[in-house]
């Protein structure tokens, strides 16, 4: 119980740059670690994080859709 509850805090605490500098990348495998020993709180974390990547990703490329087909780039 101990292990995952730190991995999971310092995951907390690289996501927020609380007494560390903000790293999103080690904040993510720090989630991962206590999301693999079966922490929710760990799981949630992972996927709140899939979850916004994808919708970044899905209205980057949506945009890039629509930038081509309004300005007539589309061949």
């Amino acid at each position: 119980f101990v292990v995952f509850f730190f991995k999971l805090k310092k995951g907390y605490c690289y996501n927020n740059g609380f007494g560390v500098e903000k790293d999103l990348k080690k904040a993510f495998e720090y989630y991962l670690l206590a999301a693999n020993q079966n922490n929710d709180d760990g799981q949630y974390s992972v996927g709140k994080i899939y979850f916004l990547l994808f919708i970044f990703y899905f209205f980057f490329f949506l945009f890039q859709i629509l930038r081509l087909l309004l300005l007539k780039w589309y061949w």
